[in-house]
This record gives C-alpha cells, sequence and structure tokens, in this order.
C-alpha cells in the first residue's frame, strides 16, 4: 500500500476526520453511505480516544442532513454511542432500528456501556417485537450484561411475556459469544469481551435447574446447550438434573432426551467420554460417543448391541472418526450395514457423506491418503494457503525433510508467496500427487527442488 503524503498525515493530526467531515456534509447520500461501509472497521478498530470523538462528531453530524439513507448508513456502519441513541430516538424506521441492533454501536472499546440501549430494547420491544430485538441478541457485540439480564429476566427484559422471553433465548444460540469455537462459523470472530461472557454462560447452564422441565423448555435447553461454550460451567454433580430432565411415562421422552444429552455435554467434557460409555442414561453413553477418540471392534460391538442406529448417529457426528482412513472406513461400512438392517427406515450413508464432505473441508491434511490433493482452493488466506502446500509436501514425502522447511511447512516461519514461486509450489503439489508413495527417489528430488526455488525466491527478495 502506498503511504500517505506527510502533509495529509500532518493535516489529521489534530482532527483527523476534518476534511472527511467537510467532503461528507456535501456529497450525495449514495457517496456518504459508501464512506461509512467502507471506513467501519477503521472506525470500530480505533485505539486512540480522539479519533474516537472525531468519528462521532462526524456521525452526528451526519445525522443534521436528515436524509434516510444516510441515517441507515450510520446504524450500520457507526461506531458512536451518541450519534446511535440521536438516530434511534429521531427514528421511525423500523429498518433503522434494525440495523442499530445488528451494528457497533456499543461494541466499541469506548462504548461499550451503551446507556442508550436498555431503553432502546424496552421500546422496540413494544413497538417492533421480539424479532426484531432477537437481531441484538444474535449480535456478537452486545454488551454481555444484556444477555444475563436476558437469561435473568432482568431489566430491561423483566416485564417481557413467555412467548417473546422462550424467544430471545433461542435466539441466543446463534451468537459466537456464549458459542463453544467448534460451532462459530466465522473464521475471524475474535470474542470482545474475554471472560466477561462467562457470566451469561453460567446463566444458561442455570437455567437446567431454574426451568420447568416440560417439552417446550426441553426444546429450548436442548438447542442451547447442544452449543453453548463448555470452557465456563457449574462446578458440581449433575446426576441429579439427568434425573430432574428424565420423567419417564409422560410422553416426552424423545424430546427430554436431548435436554440430558446437553447436560451430558458437560459431564464428558469436564470427566472425559470413557467415564461415561457405560452410563445407564442412553443420552449420556450417546454424548460419550460422540466424544471418544479410540474405539477398538469389540467396544463397537458392544456399543451397537446396546444402542444400535442411537450409537451410530453419534459417530457420524463424532470428528475423531474422521482422523484416519481406516477410521472413515469402518464408519462408512457401518452406516451402510445398518442401512441394510433397517430396510431403509433410516439414511445414515446419507448423513454419513454430508458430515465426511464438511470435514475434508474442515480439516483437510486427515484426508489425503484417501483423497490425494486437498481443495487448496477452498483456503482463502494466500499465506495459509501455501503453508497447507507446504505442509502436504512434506507430509507425502518418505525422505528425511530439512529443518527450515518443517518451519515452514509449520507456520512458525511465515513466508508471501510472490507469483512464481505461489506457482511453482502449486504444481509441486499435483507433481508429487502423481508421483507413486514407493517412489522415494522422484520424490526426494521434488523436495531438493522445492528447496531450490524457496532459495532462489529469498535471495531475489521475492520472499519476505
Amino acid at each position: 500500500m502506498t503511504e500517505e503524503p506527510g502533509v495529509y498525515r500532518i493535516a489529521k493530526k489534530d482532527d483527523p476526520l476534518l476534511i472527511d467531515r467537510f467532503f461528507l456534509q456535501h456529497a450525495s447520500p449514495e457517496r456518504v453511505y459508501d464512506w461509512l461501509e467502507t471506513h467501519a472497521l477503521e472506525g470500530r478498530d480505533a485505539l486512540n480516544a480522539d479519533i474516537d470523538t472525531s468519528r462521532g462528531a462526524l456521525e452526528l453530524g451526519l445525522l443534521g442532513r436528515n436524509e434516510p439513507l444516510i441515517d441507515l448508513a450510520v446504524a450500520r456502519f457507526g461506531v458512536s454511542t451518541e450519534a446511535a441513541a440521536a438516530l434511534f430516538a429521531k427514528t421511525g424506521s423500523a429498518a433503522v432500528r434494525k440495523a442499530l441492533f445488528a451494528g457497533s454501536a456499543f461494541g466499541h472499546e469506548y462504548v461499550r456501556q451503551a446507556d442508550w440501549l436498555p431503553g432502546a430494547i424496552q421500546h422496540s420491544l413494544k413497538i417492533d417485537g421480539a424479532d426484531l430485538v432477537s437481531v441484538l441478541i444474535a449480535n456478537p457485540l452486545v454488551p454481555p450484561s444484556l444477555l444475563e439480564a436476558l437469561l435473568y429476566r432482568q431489566a430491561p427484559f423483566d416485564d417481557i411475556n413467555d412467548d417473546d422471553w422462550h424467544s430471545l433465548v433461542s435466539t441466543l444460540r446463534f451468537n459466537p459469544l456464549i458459542q463453544s469455537p467448534a460451532f462459530v462459523e466465522d473464521p475471524d470472530f475474535r470474542c470482545a469481551y474475554g471472560d466477561e461472557i462467562s457470566g451469561a454462560i453460567l446463566a444458561i447452564w442455570g437455567l437446567f435447574e431454574q426451568l420447568e422441565p416440560n417439552r417446550r423448555n426441553a426444546i429450548l435447553l436442548g438447542a442451547l446447550g447442544a452449543v453453548t461454550n463448555l470452557a465456563w460451567h457449574p462446578d458440581k454433580s449433575f446426576e441429579n438434573l439427568l434425573a430432574r430432565w428424565s420423567r419417564p411415562g409422560e410422553g416426552d421422552s424423545a424430546v427430554l432426551f436431548h435436554a440430558r444429552s446437553a447436560i451430558a455435554r458437560l459431564m464428558v467434557y469436564r470427566d472425559g467420554a470413557a467415564a461415561y460409555v457405560d452410563h445407564p442414561d442412553p443420552a449420556v453413553r450417546a454424548s460419550a460417543y460422540l466424544a471418544l477418540a479410540e474405539i477398538d471392534e469389540q467396544q463397537l460391538e458392544r456399543f451397537l448391541s446396546r444402542d444400535g442406529v442411537e450409537c451410530v448417529e453419534a459417530l457420524i457426528r463424532n470428528p475423531h472418526q474422521y482422523e484416519t482412513a481406516l477410521r472413515r472406513e469402518r464408519l462408512r461400512s457401518l452406516c451402510w450395514r445398518m442401512d441394510k438392517q433397517n430396510q431403509g427406515n433410516t439414511d445414515l450413508m446419507r448423513s454419513f457423506r454430508r458430515q465426511h464432505s464438511a470435514m475434508a473441508m474442515r480439516e483437510p491434511t486427515w484426508f489425503l491418503d484417501e483423497e490425494g490433493v486437498p481443495a487448496f482452493a477452498d483456503v482463502r488466506d494466500p499465506a495459509e494457503r501455501q503453508r497447507r502446500q507446504l505442509d502436504f509436501i512434506v507430509r507425502q514425502l518418505s525422505v528425511p525433510v530439512p529443518e527450515g522447511l518443517h518451519d515452514v511447512a509449520s507456520g512458525s516461519i511465515r513466508v508471501t508467496p510472490a507469483g512464481f514461486i505461489t506457482e511453482y509450489v502449486s504444481g509441486a503439489v499435483q507433481a508429487l500427487a502423481r508421483v507413486s508413495h514407493q517412489d522415494a527417489v522422484s520424490r526426494a528430488k521434488l523436495l531438493w527442488v522445492s528447496l531450490i526455488m524457496l532459495g532462489i525466491g529469498y535471495g531475489a527478495g521475492l520472499l519476505s
């Protein structure tokens, strides 16, 4: 990136956004929208209080233009709590209120308290209903104190009815703030609050003790507990909770099963899967099957004779069962056998294929012995893609690899790919895939050519 001329750096010293404010006061609403969208991340990541104050003045000034499109842009991309409060107070648009709840004007370093939010929530619950407020509950920048207030039904959520409360708490499972890392879909997500979120997570687990164990609450807690982060949990015995959510003979055993499965996640996380493979509760055993790594043939047959399809369904969702080709093939054969035995009443093979594809994308190096070349094109970051390609080269070679290349492949040395080096690495990966696993001589030649090419790249200044 070309460095900004010194004169502009000096011009921005005392009032970083003075020139931008003048431009935006006279630009078309479309240009303003584009500018705020382009500078949204810059505004959120400002580490200087002066910049934050200047950005707030800019956003407040834009609201004075009374342009609906500009209001929407400030709601979506603004970072100023003062501007957000002023905008919520003046707007009559549900779309703008929704954009504010989906935005970042309460997650910025200097405005986390967001004093305008509680009143805005109460107002919106009355005017717009719980559906619009659910956007805020799913926002990963929502202050954890508000999530705790929701879970404990405290202000500003103390007056909502049961249906709205269930709806909002159910939405919470989509917020990466409370999710276990394996369930977070955004690879760039970073929790802005650290351990501050622990109170909300502990409040979620507390609901298993507080809510009446009926069908509706079991559905809610089963879905929420299935994804909630396990790093923070109550330090107690869970056997009483399991009994509380059992209630045999009431006709809701299948639904209550899911609530107990969420409790069992905690038990397995704390004590290990092996401790619960013979537990009397099938929900606990299923959670154990979901986490087991090593399963010998005798164990597998014992598990199948006792739990059958439920065991296989858990193993399909168990990431450890995809780590090697032998485990994958055993699971594939097992799914085919169970489908055949059940004469079409199950479709375990379809579930297996779907999970197999998902795991191949998530952990491509596990599948090298099965697929040949993993789908490197699916890795968006160029540096990460090259690291994985080099790692693939190292893993495919059957000769000692010099320490330097191990450092590159492991990522402890990060290289920036230049054009011809990147093309070479891609070609080398394809060539290695075509070389027989037994042809160590050919593979060794490819390794040393790789080293020579890397040396040329560094020597020529192409890699930095």
